[in-house]
């Protein structure tokens, strides 16, 4: 097999750069062939990351959620995908704490050695853009994008905590039309969250979470003590849940959808759960 491992340096990856000769070592040590890329800018990550897809059969790639999404938007367009390699260099690490994958880059190399290979569902929105995890809106759901990156250098996953304190303080809600099989239903929220992740904000809010099991979580949280978060995180009873594969959402409110932990589109969206789409080396 052969391998391509792509990397950046935006910020975070500090600690991926100073490391680069061990991660090609140990990678040579695993594929037949190895080629080493840096993306000096997002439209050259997207370029490589669409290259080996067609020329090698894995891709290994360093970066935080938002690389993770970007790198999904661009594999997932195509017929042939290669197995993903991941080195988490992000704040929270949501996505490759679902496979075990944590910061560690010697772990995580371990795990590309061990080989084991699991298959996952995305997520297609407005048939135009992929997503791995989560979409979200409503209050907290800005927190990931929103919160600057000089705040995130200096306080870690702190930065992220602070600013979803001042979203708990502050009484918000929406409402928001869910259809599911042609039957639409109504329910008033401070926020909702699209899941197909065990983790969201570092935090574990679904562990039994299966991630290619042909479902997305529809969590639905109704008013409360800051914001619902206490609904959600404790009282689970008192919230709406759907599992769906395929479902309309239409928010009543003025701020952009989160995915993955980016910025994403307003309004209505569809959503459609596409199974087994995308490959990883896995700890699980």
């Amino acid at each position: 097999m052969n391998a391509i491992f792509l990397y950046s340096d935006a910020p975070g990856n500090g600690r991926i750069i100073s490391k680069i000769e061990i991660i090609r070592t140990r990678l040579e040590e695993i594929f037949n062939y190895v080629n080493i890329a840096k993306a000096s800018d997002l439209s050259e990550l997207d370029k490589l990351a669409k290259t080996a897809c067609f020329e090698y059969d894995v891709l290994v790639f360093a970066g935080g959620d938002g690389t993770f999404n970007r790198i999904v938007n661009v594999i997932s367009k195509e017929e042939k995908r290669p197995i993903i390699g991941y080195i988490p260099s992000g704040t929270l690490n949501d996505f490759g704490k679902n496979f075990g994958i944590d910061r560690h880059i010697t772990k995580s190399l371990n795990i590309i050695k061990k080989g084991k290979i699991q298959e996952f569902d995305i997520g297609i929105i407005n048939n135009q853009t992929y997503f791995a995890f989560v979409a979200a809106i409503g209050t907290f759901s800005e927190i990931s994008y929103a919160t600057k990156r000089k705040r995130i250098k200096t306080f870690g996953r702190m930065a992220y905590y602070m600013n979803a304190v001042k979203d708990a303080v502050i009484p918000r809600s929406f409402e928001v039309k869910i259809t599911i099989d042609g039957k639409t239903n109504q329910h008033r929220v401070p926020f909702l969250m699209l899941l197909n992740s065990k983790y969201v904000g570092g935090f574990p809010v679904n562990l039994k979470n299966a991630l290619d099991d042909g479902k997305f979580d529809v969590y639905l949280t109704k008013p409360g003590l800051f914001n619902g978060l206490l609904n959600y995180l404790f009282l689970k009873r008192r919230t709406s849940y759907y599992r769906v594969d395929e479902v309309i959402i239409n928010p009543v409110i003025n701020t952009p959808w989160c995915i993955d932990g980016e910025e994403g589109p307003m309004g209505e969206i569809h959503i459609r759960l596409i199974n087994k789409h995308l490959r990883i080396y896995t700890n699980k």
